[in-house]
């Protein structure tokens, strides 16, 4: 092998080989050894890379490499950010209306924002919420109905007692 150079440098010397006809080469005589067997050389070629400027390509691509992956990285964590709050607001309004339910306050309802799992959740919480309206009407209105009940009979009973007292008073005087 020839090698050598001045510091910093790298000094190569390759082998020419005559360019083969047109459409005649075929793709494997591409191997320096078997070219060397096809064709004789003509000559050599020094070839002089600079080791620093090679060293300062690699060092940019390097750099450039590590740039892009960070940006990427960026990108995602602001996808994923602004996935997750897209998300979560939608579960943190339904949350403090269901504390409000909780509570006791039965007119709240969420709105459906769309036809995804969060919308269909928010749409079967406001049915629940109707449903829970509905209950809470039957059983207040079935309250005031046995408590008219209750007054009607406490009135009857008070006019059975006065009717058995006024016949008891009847028969003690006889």
């Amino acid at each position: 092998g020839k090698e050598g150079g001045a510091k910093g440098e790298g000094l190569f010397y390759a082998q020419v080989f005559p360019a083969p006809e047109k459409g005649s080469f075929p793709g494997e005589l591409l191997e320096e050894v078997k070219c060397q067997k096809a064709f004789s050389a003509i000559g050599w070629v020094e070839v002089v890379l600079s080791q620093q400027s090679l060293h300062r390509q690699v060092r940019s691509m390097q750099v450039l490499g590590v740039s892009i992956t960070l940006l990427m990285m960026a990108g995602g964590m602001v996808l994923v950010y602004l996935a997750s709050a897209f998300y979560v607001k939608p579960l943190r309004t339904l949350s403090g209306i269901a504390q409000k339910v909780t509570a006791g306050d039965l007119t709240q309802t969420a709105k459906v924002l769309g036809g995804d799992e969060i919308g269909e959740l928010t749409h079967l919480f406001n049915q629940m919420t109707l449903s829970l309206q509905r209950r809470e009407k039957e059983l207040t209105d079935l309250n005031a109905s046995l408590e008219l009940r209750v007054q009607e009979r406490t009135v009857e009973l008070k006019e059975a007692i006065l009717a058995i007292q006024n016949e008891k008073q009847k028969a003690d005087q006889l």
